[in-house]
């Protein structure tokens, strides 16, 4: 038989954060100050997504997760102050950027 080693060993398993279920959905007005948000905590704070050995953000990025009836809410916090766009066309590969995507696994 043979082992195959890991190719990264350093890698943590990806962070998971569980959206809280709200009967009454969050006003959608770019504040998180109403009864869903505040039911719902803070994720941890994002760190760079090339792992461990990378700096540690400079701003802070995180997020809160509700859902209900009729869909998925999210609230990011975002403290970067240098925001641009350098890509304009679609389907664009943003990841190269900084830039903050929400994936969805169903």
């Amino acid at each position: 038989s043979a082992t195959v080693p890991d190719p990264a060993p350093h890698r943590q398993a990806p962070r998971s954060y569980n959206a809280v279920w709200t009967a009454q959905p969050p006003q959608i007005d770019g504040r998180i100050d109403d009864e869903a948000w505040a039911a719902a905590g803070w994720s941890e704070d994002f760190v760079d997504i090339r792992g461990a050995g990378h700096p540690v953000p400079e701003y802070r990025t995180r997020i809160k997760m509700v859902w209900s009836e009729t869909g998925l809410y999210i609230a990011a916090e975002l403290q970067e102050p240098h925001v641009w766009a350098t890509l304009t066309e679609r389907d664009s590969v943003i990841f190269q950027d900084p830039d903050f995507e929400v994936f969805i696994d169903p």
